[in-house]
Formats: structure tokens, sequence, C-alpha cells
């Protein structure tokens, strides 16, 4: 396995680099285990990892799992990456990212799920860049939303630590396991987003996975796409291969 961690003492980040924390569980409720379902030969949550670090604006990738025992085997991952672990409340995950910011003194964090196989660097760093000019407490190109474009699960989010800490007393617990909801839903802190680029405007194409048919796809895109020699971590290609398997239903 690579190791990721190329070591940034956190005091010298540039502001316009920042740390991806990288969310993930065992026990997830519509497909349990998912993180560490094999796709070609490598855990999913490995996949991801290794794409987020591939990201130039990313200072250092963090794994934030629970402190549950079912967690272990994701820590275990992570360590032999090279990867930065946290473990917090298993439910309160909202919780689990203020105390890892707290702990690592970020005041701004990227949010990557763990069930994006094809989480884009690029993407990463134009998300990164589009935060850094801009002045929102929040911004988004993970899913297709507000007429980006984007598909779903290239993308990520950036969110400042303080829009957290300040939405968090009024937080729901099911606002505190989804993390950013909150955040986009009070006023004054809406969500801002970007369009995709031209090559990869699909918002119908969806590429993370929450269920058993969502994975079966998503394992038949990747081995599709190595089999035909391109790159997994070119968005463009990961886009055309998927829209001449599975196209857009037709309209009248």
């Amino acid at each position: 396995m690579h190791h990721l961690w190329n070591s940034v003492p956190e005091h010298q980040i540039r502001v316009s680099r920042y740390p991806a924390f990288v969310q993930a569980r065992m026990l997830s409720t519509r497909l349990p285990g998912k993180s560490l379902r094999v796709i070609c030969g490598k855990p999913l949550l490995e996949w991801v990892m290794e794409s987020v670090a591939l990201a130039s604006l990313v200072s250092g990738v963090y794994l934030l799992t629970s402190r549950d025992r079912s967690d272990d085997p994701l820590a275990e991952l992570a360590a032999r990456m090279g990867v930065r672990v946290y473990r917090g409340p298993l439910e309160d995950v909202m919780l689990r990212f203020l105390e890892a910011a707290r702990q690592y003194n970020f005041d701004t964090i990227l949010r990557i799920c763990a069930d994006n196989p094809f989480v884009n660097p690029d993407e990463i760093d134009r998300l990164c860049n589009f935060y850094a000019k801009s002045n929102h407490a929040y911004a988004y190109n993970h899913v297709p939303s507000e007429g980006n474009g984007y598909p779903d699960g290239l993308g990520a989010e950036i969110v400042s630590v303080q829009a957290l800490r300040e939405c968090y007393p009024e937080a729901s617990p099911e606002d505190r396991e989804h993390v950013t909801a909150v955040v986009r839903q009070t006023s004054g802190r809406a969500g801002c987003t970007f369009e995709a680029p031209p090559e990869i405007r699909f918002p119908w194409i969806k590429l993370d996975i929450d269920t058993e048919l969502d994975f079966v796809r998503m394992e038949a895109l990747m081995q599709n796409i190595i089999a035909r020699g391109l790159n997994p971590r070119n968005a463009s290609e990961v886009c055309k291969v998927y829209a001449e398997l599975w196209p857009p239903p037709v309209t009248a």
C-alpha cells in the first residue's frame, strides 16, 4: 500500500490547502461493511483515500471513524496506509468532526464520504480553489444540486469549523449524523456551488454506493474502465464509460 501522509506540520499549512476528513463506519444502515468491500482487488475505503491524497490542495488525509469496536478494521487499514485516524462518537458524526478539528487545530475542513470510489482529485482541487476565493462558510460539488450539473459522487464538501460549531447546538440528531445539512439549512449559511465542466456535466450519473445494487454497478464500472486501459481517476473517462453502460432514460 502507498503511504499517503506527506507530513506537513499543521501550523505550516497554507490557507489555500485543506485537511481532508474521510468519513467512514462499518455499521452503515443500508449496506453494512461497505467500506471494506473489495472493488478490483482493493477495499472501497482504500480507493477513496488514495484518490483524496492525490489532490494537490489537500494538506493531509484523515480517517474519521467511530470508537466502536466494529470500526477497528477501518482504523487498521488507515494506519497501514499512513493515514491519521480520529475516532469519535458513532452516531454524532458532527461532534466527531468538531472534536477532530479541535484536536488538530483546523479552522476549515474538507468532508469526503467513503462511499464514493470515483471521488476525483481534480474536482477536489476545483472545490478548494472556489472556496478560497469565495466568502461562503460552506461550498460543495459532490451532488447535482442548484443546477450545477455535477454527477453524484465526484466531488466533496468544504466547511468552516466555526459554521459547524455555531450550528451544532440547534442540530437535530439526524442533522448531526449528516454533519453539513444544518449548515446548508441555516439562514445566512446557504450552500454554495458552481457549474461542472462540460466534459463531466452528467447530473443523472450516480457514483456513490448506498445499496448492494450500487456496489455491483460501481464494481462493473471499475472493471470496465480498467479493462479498457483507462484511468479511474480521470473524471471525464469515468463519466463517458458510465454513460455507455447505463444511458440516461429517454424522455418524451
